[in-house]
């Protein structure tokens, strides 16, 4: 089984952060982009090459 990630990106609270395996950073790009776009919200994505994850935040 894969590791969910429109879920978690939807029971965000605004200044939550979450952390995803590297390898998922086109799927979480993508999810945050539709979720954003569907139920208003912003999150700011970014990768950080050290722990190999992708980070999100919500921001609105």
């Amino acid at each position: 089984m894969g590791i969910k990630i429109s879920g978690p990106l939807r029971n965000m609270e605004i200044g939550q952060t979450i952390a995803f395996p590297m390898e998922k950073i086109l799927s979480v790009r993508s999810a945050a982009s539709g979720i954003s776009m569907s139920l208003d919200r912003k999150y700011m994505v970014r990768s950080d090459r050290d722990t190999r994850t992708v980070i999100v935040k919500r921001e609105k």
